[in-house]
């Protein structure tokens, strides 16, 4: 693979999946209780580490073709979970990450019917797809601050599904269905 070309194909998926996901934190997402120290805490750390993986991208040399196939495979990957999830959420939009307001609906069809949260699992997936194609090791600290922060809002966010009128209901696709993970790739 030639040095621009993975220069240039590494940034545009670095760009199309953050790009993404600011998209939907700005136009999809609600925020129906207003912005938190949390919701700030995602921002100004999801804004540094993306400009550390471009930076990474930018001025390293370019790892092993092997490695850059299985980051730009996961890039997709990442991207199509996302969108799939937007897909399936837009009609009733889930609030965004450390909201306060409780939920009015569950959604168990699409992504959904694999992973609780299909939209940390996307954005964990480009985290890692950075690590990957850059073969930059140090970028593990954003997946694994990133990581804790997903992990963190979806225990929030679980809490507030079982202080609801279809708490039984959650409890039951919870008992069925994997956190972030599809369970067939746990077993």
């Amino acid at each position: 693979m030639v040095e621009p070309a993975y220069r240039i194909g590494s940034s545009l998926l670095l760009l199309i999946s953050f790009g993404s996901f600011a998209w939907a934190m700005r136009w999809l997402f609600t925020k129906p209780s207003g912005t938190n120290r949390w919701m700030r805490l995602i921002e100004v750390l999801g804004l540094i580490f993306v400009v550390a993986n471009f930076v990474v991208v930018l001025l390293l040399p370019k790892p092993r073709d092997l490695n850059i196939a299985l980051g730009w495979a996961l890039y997709a990957a990442s991207i199509g979970l996302f969108w799939w999830s937007v897909r399936t959420t837009r009609d009733r939009p889930l609030s965004w990450a450390f909201s306060w307001g409780q939920p009015d609906h569950l959604v168990v069809t699409g992504p959904y019917r694999l992973v609780r949260h299909p939209f940390y699992s996307s954005y964990l997936c480009a985290w890692v797809a950075g690590v990957l194609t850059t073969a930059f090791f140090p970028l593990v600290v954003c997946v694994v601050l990133m990581a804790f922060l997903y992990l963190r809002a979806s225990e929030c966010e679980e809490r507030k599904f079982l202080e609801t009128s279809f708490k039984d209901e959650y409890a039951d696709y919870k008992a069925k269905t994997a956190k972030f993970v599809p369970l067939i790739f746990l077993l």
